[in-house]
């Protein structure tokens, strides 16, 4: 794997591995004005999705995961970012052509309800980038491609096709959702928290479906979520980002099983474990995410960190690659060794008491 040197800030990787780049994402960053000042969503990231596969990105809310999955589809386009979509820079297009290049991308939100049009019948909601592409000019040939979509997302066209939105499940407005996505044949799709409203055994349902999906068209995808499991069972690869900032980067089971980055181990244990006899453990770190309107300077976790040093405090740690895995990265001083668990100590704990406090007051 070839890697990008570390970049001004030392976030920056490049996650070109051996197969083809479809999305190459070059110094991204976002800002927004808040009325506290500039708030920091996303701070120089760099990271390349590859044709085919599935990136699942993860962290905390707040830290910019879905900030970066629509700065991938320029809604709006960053101010700051080289976007390579398919050998194009999407992110300096002028807007006829941003227009046009859109069509190859799509993205799937949260709430599928809100997402979809309520005063328009479910067929109507799905032909709409017909319409608007002028694609399919005779009816017939229109709702012959509509049934298609509809059926290849696992719902009857005769059934639902005349319903609205407020008629249906949230799991069946997610699946129109799916189907208007898919509809100009879109080679990058992005999923942001695409199953986080739902039911589990309905999210359960919504991720087979993807991944029929992604095979049967050939997409590539970015899986946006909060939840680890959800993330393991669709990744290919796992991005994990803090506080506007990648953490660490790499392969699904090298990155899961064996976590160098003290924020990734502690996501990992937070997840619950399915046994009722077992004792409930205090978690490795506790407290909210620092302010973005002014993070914290070196590294961004060392607020809440067992294993902060000075270090940690002055220097931006670069993202590195690890010899365990190939295309794994971690930005960390002190990364952990395979198998080492995080342990929270005395002193972080008065730190981030104190972190909570101080946030609290003001």
């Amino acid at each position: 794997m070839n890697a990008h040197g570390p970049e001004e800030h030392g976030h920056a990787v490049s996650a070109d591995r051996t197969g083809e780049a479809l999305v190459d994402v070059r110094n991204l960053s976002v800002t927004y004005q808040v009325p506290a000042g500039r708030l920091q969503a996303v701070s120089d990231i760099s990271f390349t999705i590859e044709k085919g596969e599935t990136l699942g990105l993860v962290g905390e809310s707040g830290c910019g995961k879905s900030t970066v999955g629509r700065a991938l589809v320029c809604l709006p386009q960053p101010e700051h970012a080289n976007i390579i979509f398919e050998g194009v820079d999407i992110a300096n297009l002028s807007k006829a052509k941003l227009r046009k290049m859109r069509t190859r991308m799509q993205i799937i939100f949260q709430d599928p309800t809100s997402a979809l049009n309520g005063g328009r019948k479910i067929s109507e909601v799905v032909a709409e980038p017909f319409v608007i592409w002028n694609t399919y000019p005779d009816k017939a040939e229109r709702k012959k491609r509509v049934d298609e979509l509809l059926h290849a997302v696992g719902l009857d066209p005769e059934v639902f096709g005349n319903r609205r939105a407020h008629e249906l499940s949230g799991g069946q407005c997610q699946r129109v959702a799916i189907a208007r996505a898919l509809a100009l044949e879109p080679s990058f799709i992005v999923c942001d928290e695409a199953v986080s409203a739902l039911d589990v055994s309905v999210q359960a349902q919504i991720l087979n479906l993807l991944e029929e999906l992604k095979e049967k068209y050939q997409l590539t995808l970015l899986f946006i979520s909060h939840d680890l499991s959800v993330i393991r069972h669709v990744s290919d690869r796992i991005c994990v980002m803090y506080l506007g900032v990648i953490c660490e980067i790499g392969p699904r089971d090298a990155v899961y099983d064996t976590p160098r980055h003290p924020y990734t181990s502690a996501l990992i244990d937070s997840l619950p474990e399915p046994d009722p006899t077992q004792e409930p453990q205090r978690p490795p770190i506790e407290g909210d995410l620092p302010s973005a309107v002014s993070p914290p300077p070196g590294c961004r976790f060392h607020t809440r960190c067992p294993r902060a040093t000075a270090v940690c405090r002055t220097e931006v740690p670069p993202l590195v690659p690890f010899a365990d895995a190939e295309g794994h990265f971690v930005a960390c001083h002190h990364p952990l060794e395979p198998g080492e668990k995080l342990v929270r100590t005395d002193e972080t704990a008065r730190a981030s008491d104190a972190s909570a406090l101080a946030q609290a007051t003001g």
